[in-house]
């Protein structure tokens, strides 16, 4: 069994936001098993753009693509957009994509974050209900999803990684055929 320390982040709308207690969970709890998992074929999406137009996981299809769920109320969340930022300056040429995709949010809290932090990357707004969240497994945030070339997940991350981590899946996956 492995077991990663993370910062509990409650996703119930509701919620009081400032009870983010330090806890060790099975990453089982933040993921439904078997949902999504590493060596399936990625859920397609079709999502309203965050800033308008739609976003599409089979419009990338024989491309790279990051997948990130995310909150603008989630610390651990925030803290990746930098991660996020640099990683699409630096891999855009290589044909990198990541698509941050909002987990029970307001889209109004997650567009001005997203506009305050100067997001570069695709942002999609999950929408009612979670259903992409939902089809990838997600119970907890933030989680990233590495997706190869031919839309299957090569990875799949639960927390926000260090840069350096990140940095390492990235290069791992542009380089997967």
């Amino acid at each position: 069994m492995v077991v990663v320390a993370v910062a509990a982040v409650l996703t119930n709308k509701g919620s009081d936001s400032r009870a983010t207690p330090t806890t060790t969970l099975d990453p089982s709890v933040a993921t439904a098993a078997g949902v999504a998992s590493v060596g399936s074929k990625a859920p397609l999406f079709d999502l309203d753009g965050l800033h308008g137009g739609r976003v599409s996981l089979a419009q990338l299809r024989g491309q790279p693509v990051v997948v990130n769920f995310w909150a603008s109320y989630c610390f651990p969340c925030r803290n990746e957009f930098a991660t996020f930022k640099n990683a699409t300056t630096k891999y855009r040429a290589q044909g990198l994509h990541i698509v941050g995709i909002t987990f029970d949010d307001l889209t109004s809290d997650a567009r001005a974050f997203a506009k305050q932090q100067h997001a570069n990357w695709i942002l999609a707004d999950g929408g009612e209900g979670d259903p992409v969240g939902k089809a990838y497994g997600v119970r907890a945030l933030p989680q990233t999803i590495f997706i190869g070339r031919q839309g299957t997940i090569i990875a799949r991350y639960f927390g926000a990684p260090s840069a350096a981590r990140f940095d390492s899946e990235v290069r791992r996956l542009l380089a997967s055929a």
